[in-house]
């Protein structure tokens, strides 16, 4: 939750309330202190959070705590914008911050109150100007501050890499050491369309400034232009005659400089002040800009080394992933008198969502199964070891095919993963018996090669799993006889493109069984990888590939 606090005479600031015990008044043992009302009693009120809901209560105050204009008699609860006043401050309490920045459309003057000096003059000057750019009239005394230490202080702290958010604080810190103004912001342009975003921003206290108004324009003149623009009295400048922020918060000057990385804006820094003794020079813009040159470089560095450090750490963390995933491979194919068993899986990435399984009944009944979730990645591998591990579980507890398709259907809703579904293939074989048993939810349907060459596709059973909770599944037994080939594969496969993007498709693949269909499993696997490598030429794989082969023997 956030308190967003306006006293009278001071500019308003925000605090993120997090403790479940939060005290006001003007004794510094308050967790906000505001010494400068008197109409406060040294505890004045106190917020508490009680069950996720906060409460305030008056501490006997003199003057009194009001929600909204209603004196508070006894612990109230707060809600979503009431507003608390106390003594000369008013504070809202809200569920979100108000954005650190805000950029509005007001024009840039033609007076000369406002100054734009190219980047190139600051950072690679030819001659030094005759006159000072900025006017003489307001320009403040020389302070001659010592740039040379300033700007060895600034490499020197920048040297060691930090994580970008500490980069940001340091950056502000040396800014607001090197710059007489009184609260600044750094932005980074981020995104496809290089929005402006709004990194860190403070004042000298090191605390939140409040929300900052920025002109479009100037940020425009600074991004694009490439300028370092520096306003010497806000108060009399067109630019922000009308501006209420601008007026009622008093800003008198105001500074913007790009972060300039030796290729390309990145963002800016941009400075203010109240004070009425300040203006901001020269001096300070040439200052500013330089370490905003310094900044530019230090962020894109450390924006290097972390996207390397995160790539790296995604990449270990992907190796750990796809050996858990291997894990619920079968770790090998089982021994059943009668079959010849086979599975094999390549992952498009390093983890997939395709799946295979066996699991023995009774020692002597197969049950096989292979499944694919819509999409790759990590989402899909834990969708699908979840399926696996309830699919494992139902197997043994020996309920039908139907029923089991039906209870792995309702485990995918409620995964409650969007956009999230698997096509799924079960089958029960008993080589005595002679008998198979099936059951298809959406998947490609699997080949039955008959020994003489006759090819049945395997389609009974109902939809894809994770569409309807109460969808109904079908079964249905076939024989089985000696030489019989079962071929069950996901999409990846028929799915292979070569390098003109044409799929390998069923047609190319039925063309293959009627080859290679007597020879052993072992052998139409290599026989299968092979020609699909021929196929491909080289081009990517774009999908998972998975591959069961059981022949009756």
């Amino acid at each position: 939750m956030i308190l967003k606090i306006k006293s009278r005479g001071k500019k308003p600031f925000q605090i993120d309330l997090e403790q479940d015990r939060f005290r006001i008044g003007r004794s510094s043992q308050n967790d906000l202190k505001l010494a400068a009302d008197p109409a406060l009693s040294r505890f004045h009120a106190e917020i508490r959070k009680t069950n996720a809901e906060f409460y305030v209560s008056d501490l006997d105050s003199r003057n009194g705590t009001f929600i909204n204009g209603k004196r508070v008699e006894r612990s109230t609860q707060l809600r979503d914008g009431d507003r608390i006043s106390i003594g000369e401050t008013e504070i809202i309490f809200g569920n979100e911050s108000q954005p650190l920045v805000t950029l509005d459309d007001t024009s840039v003057p033609t007076d000369l109150n406002t100054t734009s000096i190219p980047l190139d003059d600051i950072l690679h000057p030819a001659i030094q100007p005759s006159t000072p750019r900025i006017s003489p009239a307001v320009r403040m005394p020389e302070r001659n501050p010592n740039h040379l230490a300033i700007i060895t202080k600034a490499g020197r702290e920048m040297i060691r890499h930090r994580p970008l958010n500490e980069v940001f604080d340091l950056i502000m810190d040396l800014v607001l050491q090197a710059i007489p103004a009184e609260r600044g912001c750094l932005m980074l342009r981020e995104g496809k369309e290089k929005k402006l975003v709004a990194k860190v921003a403070r004042d000298t206290h090191g605390g939140s400034p409040g929300p900052i108004s920025l002109s479009s324009t100037i940020a425009r003149m600074v991004i694009e232009e490439k300028k370092s623009v520096v306003t010497t009295d806000a108060q009399t400048d067109k630019r922000f005659q009308g501006k209420e922020s601008i007026v009622l918060e008093g800003i008198r000057s105001a500074i913007c400089v790009p972060l300039w990385n030796n290729r390309e804006v990145t963002g800016l820094i941009y400075l203010d002040t109240q004070d009425f003794g300040t203006n901001f020079t020269e001096e300070d813009i040439h200052l500013l800009t330089i370490l905003g040159n310094i900044a530019a470089v230090k962020i894109e560095n450390d924006s290097l080394v972390q996207e390397q450090f995160m790539k790296k750490r995604m990449e270990e963390e992907l190796g750990k992933a796809a050996e858990i995933q291997k894990g619920f491979l079968p770790f090998s194919t089982p021994s059943v008198a009668g079959l010849d068993i086979l599975g094999f899986n390549i992952s498009c990435e390093a983890v997939g969502g395709d799946s295979f399984d066996f699991v023995l009944r009774d020692e002597n009944r197969l049950v096989a199964a292979i499944g694919d979730v819509s999409g790759k990645g990590m989402p899909a591998a834990l969708l699908m070891a979840h399926i696996q591990a309830a699919f494992r579980a139902w197997v043994d507890a020996g309920v039908s095919l139907p029923k089991l398709i039906q209870r792995l259907n309702q485990a995918v809703i409620r995964s409650r993963q969007d956009n999230k579904f698997i096509s799924f293939f079960v089958t029960e074989i008993d080589p005595e018996a002679g008998k198979l048993t099936y059951c298809n939810a959406g998947h490609n349907p699997p080949y039955l090669v008959r020994a003489g060459g006759e090819v049945v596709r395997l389609t009974s059973g109902g939809l894809i799993l994770g569409v309807l909770p109460e969808t109904e599944f079908a079964e249905e037994s076939l024989p089985i006889g000696k030489g019989d080939l079962i071929l069950m594969y996901s999409d990846g496969l028929t799915e292979s493109m070569d390098p003109d993007e044409e799929q390998y498709g069923e047609e190319r693949l039925e063309r293959f069984l009627g080859k290679h269909h007597k020879e052993p499993c072992k052998k139409i696997q290599d026989s299968l990888e092979k020609e699909l490598k021929d196929f491909c030429a080289g081009a990517p794989q774009h999908d998972d590939l998975t591959l069961v082969l059981i022949r009756k023997t």
